[in-house]
Parts: structure tokens; sequence; C-alpha cells
């Protein structure tokens, strides 16, 4: 029953926010001015735009995982290798952050020559 009444009480807070922003947004004002011409704190706006737009995607996709595309920073790459390795007149560079099994396939075949 008390959970029934949040999801009323959260659709009503989403309903009120859907029409402030469309006001907002058909005012032709930036939404700084909107925002203090209306006495509505814009860390406010922001938070419940961002609500409607989740539960937006919520309604297209429901049930969907939600995917965020991760960067990671690349290593340093360095000019100069760690180790270079020479036999039987070739040889091979390995740098800081090389794969183990890549260094370990590149010896075997240094070895078989």
């Amino acid at each position: 029953m008390e959970q029934s009444l949040q999801v009323i009480s959260r659709q009503e807070r989403l309903e009120k926010w859907t029409s402030r922003i469309m006001a907002c947004r058909s005012s032709g004002m930036t939404i700084r001015a909107w925002c203090r011409e209306n006495q509505v704190p814009e860390k406010s706006f922001y938070y419940w735009q961002r609500q409607l737009f989740d539960a937006v995607s919520r309604q297209k996709n429901p049930g969907q995982p939600a995917f965020a595309e991760i960067t990671l920073p690349q290593p340093k790459q360095t000019t100069v290798p760690a180790v270079t390795v020479r036999c039987s007149g070739m040889e091979a560079d390995i740098y800081n952050g090389a794969d183990a099994a890549v260094i370990e396939t590149v010896l075997r075949i240094l070895k078989s020559c």
C-alpha cells in the first residue's frame, strides 16, 4: 500500500515537472532566466529534467540494461624499449606494459630460430 502511494506521489511530481519543463522550453527564455522568474532552483530544474528523461527511457526500453561507454586512459607510450632481446642475429624490443602472452610467443619464436 505504502509503496503504491510512493509511486503515485512520484508520478504526480513527474507530471508537475513535465509541465514546468515544457513551460520553460516554450517560454523562449533561457533556463536560468525562467528559473529565476519562477523562483525555481536551477539544480531542481535539471534534477527533474534528468528524472523525466530517465523515466521516458525506462518506458521505451523496460527491463533493458543501460550501457555506458568507458574509455580507459591510454598508458604513456615510451620510445625506449624496456628490454631488447637478441638471439641468432634477430632482435625483439619489449616495451613496458607488453602482454605476457605476446612476450612468451616472441621469445619462443626467437628460441626456435
